[in-house]
């Protein structure tokens, strides 16, 4: 038996441990290395090292396959279509050469039983292949993810494993079939019904009768059959699936993307199928002991010019579409030196669609210039395609069946609630009819590659606030996850609301179970959806008199059982407590009011906006941060330099959100005075204010967990009460790219993010 794997050198680690734990259960078999790759000049030593080691009886470069122009062939895939490819072209070449049981294995695979039976099924099927599913759920969520997005999009075979027999007729037809397809097609070109060579394979046991579809489920064990197969040891110590197979192999799919770990976790939370969280374990160490962290991050020679500029994808489909250029440029990789060549062409004269004709030799082809932004807009209208697909992030979490009791977390988890999302009629009259912040959430474009707009929403839709039941799902979502409360914004104008619908619903149904308090948006209403003194549509009044007639207003929000209070104190704060004129003033009558009137003694928190940093000059107990405001506009995140803008006439401000997380994890003195730290799972404000709004790129799930950790570890050392609170902005923020909420592009994520990170809490 031959067992192949192939690879780029930045796999090696993993191809080891493929190799090594193949090696412990069948030493006698052949394992080979075909590598995507060349070595860089700087670490030939290592590399002789490191391929020369006794478990990899072979190490193949791609360039010595018998592949007719292999350059240029090579250009025209990406890094991962060429890892796919040449598995076809090496397969036919070892039938060729007269081996006849052969293997191919993903190297993010190790082995943990013995293989014997599929070299004894090898006697009698030409072809062994393994099914992303042997069983379904009727869970929505599961069909989803794995039947509708999974197995239906990428293919019902995972060809991370394969195996034939070039000695029977069906075995050898196929791997001649199968060679042919990849040298051609192998392509991740979803609208063409194409996925490198996964899809291919479904037309296999229609074109193949001496096939065999394993359906032993102790093979190609991965997250996207995992609720279905649950792992398990006998008394001898033996992996098992279902109880009665033995675990032939695991695959590690997702590991350097973070992916893979995200959907364990959520699939492992509660106590679900606990032996995975323990391989996994087992194979990051392994990782480790296999130098993951020397050659992990190691760039592919192939993903470069030879000058070192990156190839993008657009280059690489407009080669391979193109037989004139594939003629005048046979290997494409060439820059003469940064002079010429593919890479100059492209620069210069690539053409806006199709090419003339070439029918003579030339120097260079006719073509019609295109600008460069005429490219970025063709590449963020691709973006904004994706997005429409529903495509999902690798970070992706599906709806999950586990709880976590806010009542059991360390840490309070407070989200900002918008409560915008129905008409009223004085929206009507400011920005039409039946006008709700999904119309500023669905104009929302991409203005560079990258870029995450639209936001769409997953479950709750479009929703309709003027439908209680929405209003139940938010709540009965929050607990679930562990949130501890909403802090809903109240719009309240010398005596006049705006938006009570939503939390006077939730006040007078006591079924709404979940604690909250008010946020006061005590600024103007204006058309730029910004505070600022120009083209108001409703003013703010502030004076003793509307000082009084505002605590009055909360009396009965004050009262409710449900308020959130530290020790007996109503919590309350206001988002711009600057533009009080006399905000001690103002904080003494609201303190004396509700002492009087039984409400307990307001404990009152500013906001960090517009400035104001230091709650004690108004007169307030503490502060609240409120991201980006303030310090998160800092010009050491800035970005936008670094980007290709598609719109030239694009004027936000972009931010690394990386960057941002960074600087937080660094903050760790403790304040003069309480403060209350905030975080945000992604900031975008182009729905609300296009081309001028604050942006923070790059935002993800696993880049939230950090900063959520990091404020509440901050918030642990600094508060010891009751009043350990984090605040989330926000619950719903669509228009500000924000929101805990699930979408269609991370599911779940940061809810379960959130839930995670609380649950993992311990005491300082």
């Amino acid at each position: 038996m031959i067992v192949f794997t192939s690879i780029t050198l930045n796999y090696l680690p993993k191809a080891k441990i493929l190799a090594k734990t193949l090696k412990q259960f069948h030493p006698d078999w052949e394992f080979h290395l075909l590598i995507s790759d060349r070595i860089p000049s700087k670490m030939a030593t290592v590399f002789t090292e490191e391929l020369n080691q006794p478990h990899f009886d072979k190490v193949i470069w791609i360039e010595e396959l018998p592949i007719e122009n292999v350059k240029s062939w090579i250009f025209k895939h990406t890094v991962v279509e060429i890892c796919t490819a040449v598995k076809g072209p090496y397969l036919q070449y070892l039938a060729d050469q007269g081996h006849e049981k052969i293997m191919y294995i993903d190297p993010d695979i190790a082995i943990f039983n013995p293989l014997s039976p599929l070299e004894d099924w090898l006697d009698d099927y030409g072809i062994l292949l393994a099914p992303h599913l042997l069983d379904y759920t009727d869970n929505p969520q599961s069909i989803q993810d794995n039947e509708i997005a999974g197995t239906m999009r990428h293919g019902t075979f995972n060809l991370g494993f394969l195996a034939v027999n070039s000695a029977l007729e069906d075995g050898r037809r196929f791997i001649d079939w199968w060679a042919a397809r990849l040298l051609k097609y192998c392509y991740a070109d979803y609208e063409r019904g194409l996925f490198t060579d996964q899809k291919w394979v479904d037309l296999a046991p229609s074109f193949f009768e001496n096939l065999l579809v394993i359906r032993d489920p102790g093979y190609d064990v991965a997250s996207w059959n995992l609720d279905c197969r649950h792992l398990s040891f006998d008394e001898k110590g033996t992996l098992l699936v279902n109880r009665d197979y033995p675990l032939r192999f695991y695959h590690f799919t997702g590991y350097d993307s973070g992916a893979g770990m995200n959907v364990i976790a959520s699939l492992t939370a509660g106590g679900a199928n606990t032996i995975a969280n323990e391989l996994w374990d087992w194979y990051i160490r392994q990782l480790e002991v296999n130098s993951h962290e020397k050659f992990g991050k190691l760039q592919s020679f192939y993903e470069t010019y030879d000058d070192g500029t990156k190839i993008e994808k657009d280059m690489r489909v407009l080669y391979r579409e193109s037989p004139d250029l594939q003629r005048i440029f046979p290997n494409p990789f060439d820059t003469d030196q940064g002079k010429g060549g593919y890479l100059a062409w492209w620069h210069k004269d690539r053409p806006r669609s199709k090419q003339k004709s070439i029918t003579q030799p030339v120097a260079q082809p006719v073509i019609v210039q295109v600008s460069s932004h005429e490219k970025l807009q063709a590449q963020v209208y691709r973006d904004m395609l994706q997005s429409e697909r529903n495509d999902r992030d690798e970070e992706y979490v599906p709806m999950l069946d586990q709880s976590f009791n806010a009542a059991d977390a360390l840490v309070k988890l407070i989200a900002f609630y918008l409560p915008q999302y129905h008409p009223f009629p004085e929206n009507d009259e400011w920005w039409g009819k039946g006008f709700t912040e999904w119309i500023n959430v669905t104009r929302a474009v991409p203005q560079f590659p990258g870029h995450y707009q639209p936001h769409l929403p997953g479950e709750l839709g479009f929703y309709d606030l003027r439908l209680e039941e929405v209003h139940l799902r938010q709540i009965e979502l929050a607990k679930q996850y562990g949130l501890y409360g909403f802090a809903y914004y109240h719009y309240w104008f010398a005596g006049k609301r705006l938006m009570e619908m939503p939390v006077d619903r939730f006040i007078a149904n006591k079924k709404m179970d979940f604690p909250f308090l008010l946020v006061w948006a005590n600024e103007n209403w204006t058309r730029r959806w910004d505070g600022l003194e120009n083209d108001i549509l409703i003013a703010q009044e502030h004076s003793a008199e509307s000082d009084s007639a505002f605590i009055k207003d909360l009396t009965p929000y004050l009262r409710d059982d449900r308020y959130i209070r530290i020790g007996d104190r109503p919590v309350g704060i206001v988002y711009r407590a600057d533009l009080l004129p006399e905000p001690k003033a103002t904080a003494e009558r609201w303190r004396e009011y509700c002492i009087k009137n039984g409400l307990g003694e307001p404990y009152l928190i500013a906001a960090q906006t517009f400035g104001l940093t230091d709650p004690r000059s108004v007169g307030f107990d503490a502060a609240v941060q409120f991201p980006p405001h303030n310090e998160w506009h800092s010009p050491d995140l800035m970005i936008q330099d670094s980007l290709e803008l598609a719109n030239p006439d694009f004027s936000s401000l972009i931010f690394s959100y990386e960057k941002m997380i960074e600087f937080q994890e660094k903050q760790r003195k403790s304040s003069p005075f309480p403060l209350y730290k905030t975080v945000f799972p992604s900031w975008d404000s182009e729905p609300r204010k296009p081309g001028r709004g604050t942006i923070y790129a790059g935002a993800k799930p696993s880049l939230y967990r950090r900063w959520l950790k990091a404020a509440c570890n901050w918030t642990l050392e600094n508060h010891k009460g009751d009043d350990r609170f984090v605040f989330v902005n926000a619950w719903n923020e669509w228009a500000e790219g924000t929101h805990l909420e699930p979408d269609r592009r991370f599911g779940y994520a940061n809810l379960f993010t959130s839930m995670d990170v609380l649950r993992s809490l311990k005491e300082q």
